[in-house]
């Protein structure tokens, strides 16, 4: 899985131990979501319930009285810190370059 982000963009951290505090949609079926890269089904699969994400990332659903459809939305900051979380866990990334702690 490829992602990537636009450095350009403001709700993005500047520095790795912040995460932007804002919302995103759950992009439509078959689309991908340009702040994560994950597509619409990987979206629901970690964010519905009993999902590996669920636990970690705020999610709500947005849909009136009597609606029969909704949107879905999900917290940036939260879903990118379980990615970096998932990431840790699994080994990866161990010898990227931290401008925190430069290599000796």
């Amino acid at each position: 899985m490829r992602i990537n982000l636009n450095d350009d963009d403001p709700s993005l951290p500047k520095d790795q131990n912040s995460y932007p505090d804002t919302w995103c949609e759950i992009p439509p079926n078959g689309k991908t979501c340009r702040r994560t890269g994950l597509k619409h089904a990987k979206l629901y699969s970690l964010l519905g319930k009993g999902g590996l994400a669920r636990d970690y990332v705020r999610v709500a659903n947005l849909r009136g009285p009597g609606a029969k459809q909704g949107k879905t939305i999900f917290h940036l900051g939260d879903m990118l810190r379980f990615l970096d979380l998932t990431a840790a866990d699994q080994g990866s990334g161990q010898k990227r370059h931290n401008p925190v702690d430069p290599p000796a």
